[in-house]
C-alpha cells in the first residue's frame, strides 16, 4: 500500500512538472512579464513604493519586486547576485566593489537620484538652537565629553540631570554609516551607549517623547513632533538650517546624495526603471516623499 502511494505521488508530481517546486514565487509570474528586484534602504522604502506605484502604471510588462532592510542590506543583496538595484544613502565601500568582482560580476556603478540633509533633531521644549559639528562628533562619538545639555549652553525642561540621551539607527543603516564617516574623521567610533533605533519613524517618536534627547533621521521624516536644529562649522560659523534652500546652494553640512547601484550599467529593463526614477515622473514622487529632487539637467 505504501509502495502504491509513493508512485501516485511521483506520478503526481510529474503531471504537475517539476518547475513548480523549485522555482521561486516571484518567478511563477507570466513568463512574457519582466522582472526588477529592488532592495532599498529604510529611509529611501517609501520612496520607493511610490516609484513602484508609478512605474508599474506606465510600464506594466515589467514586473518589480521591491523590499527593505537597510542600505547595508541592499549592497550586500547587489554584490552577491540576490537583487538588480540597491538604493542605498552612502556610497559603497572599495571592499563591497572588490566582493562583486570576486563573486564573478560587474563592478557596481551608482547613479545619484536624489539629496538629503541629515537633520539633527530635539524635543520641542529644548531651548538650543542650533550645534556645531565638531560638538556632534564629539556627543555622538566614543567617551563623549559633551554629557549634559549645560555642557552646550542649554538648559532644558523636564530632562532630569539634563544628561544627554543620544539616540541613533542601527549600524546597518546608511544614515548611521553617513554620520559615521562625516563625525569621526579624527579616528573616533560612534559610541556604544548610543540608544539604536531600527526605523527612522520609531526615532522621531523616541524623541518628540523624550525631553532629553537628541538623535539625527533623513529630512523626510522630520515633523512637528520634533525641533531641527542649525549646523555651524567652526567657532563663529554661519548656522545653516537642514532646508531645500541650503541644499540647493550646498551649504549645509551634512548633505548627502541619494545612489541607485546596479551591478555595470543597466541595461534593459533595469536601464528603463532607472531612467525613469530620475525623470520627471520619478524626481516628482521622490519630492512628494519628502526628499530633494535632482536639478534640471543634472
Amino acid at each position: 500500500m505504501r509502495h502504491l502511494c509513493w508512485i501516485l505521488l511521483a506520478g503526481l508530481v510529474l503531471g504537475l512538472g517539476l518547475r513548480g517546486l523549485v522555482t521561486p514565487a516571484w518567478a511563477e509570474e507570466e513568463e512574457s512579464s519582466a522582472r526588477i528586484r529592488i532592495r532599498s534602504s529604510g529611509t529611501m522604502i517609501e520612496a520607493l513604493y511610490g516609484w513602484a506605484d508609478g512605474f508599474r502604471a506606465e510600464h506594466p510588462a515589467i514586473n518589480l519586486h521591491v523590499e527593505g532592510g537597510g542600505s547595508g542590506d541592499g549592497i550586500a543583496g547587489l554584490v552577491n547576485g540576490h537583487v538588480d538595484v540597491a538604493i542605498a544613502t552612502r556610497s559603497l565601500r572599495g571592499w563591497e566593489k572588490r566582493l562583486a568582482g570576486k563573486r564573478g560580476y560587474a563592478e557596481p556603478m551608482g547613479r545619484i537620484v536624489g539629496w538629503d540633509a541629515v537633520t539633527v533633531i530635539v524635543h520641542p521644549s529644548n531651548p538650543l538652537k542650533g550645534v556645531r559639528v565638531e560638538q556632534l562628533g564629539d556627543l555622538f562619538g566614543l567617551h563623549p565629553s559633551i554629557r549634559r545639555w549645560t555642557d552646550l549652553g542649554a538648559t532644558v525642561p523636564e530632562c532630569r540631570d539634563q544628561r544627554l540621551d543620544r539616540v541613533s539607527l542601527k549600524n546597518k543603516s546608511g544614515t548611521y554609516a553617513f554620520m559615521r564617516d562625516q563625525l569621526m574623521r579624527t579616528m573616533r567610533r560612534m559610541g556604544r551607549e548610543l540608544h539604536a533605533f531600527a526605523a527612522s519613524r520609531d526615532l522621531v517618536q523616541h524623541v518628540a517623547t523624550t525631553p532629553c534627547a537628541i538623535g539625527f533621521v533623513a529630512m523626510a521624516f522630520v515633523d512637528a513632533r520634533v525641533k531641527p536644529l542649525c549646523l555651524s562649522e567652526g567657532v563663529g560659523g554661519a548656522c545653516v538650517q537642514p532646508d531645500r534652500a541650503a541644499i540647493d546652494a550646498r551649504t549645509y553640512p551634512l548633505i548627502r546624495p541619494l545612489f541607485l547601484y546596479t551591478l555595470g550599467p543597466p541595461k534593459g529593463d533595469v536601464a528603463t526603471f532607472v531612467n525613469w526614477v530620475t525623470g520627471p515622473a520619478g524626481q516628482n514622487l521622490l519630492q512628494l516623499a519628502g526628499f530633494q529632487p535632482l536639478k534640471e539637467g543634472k
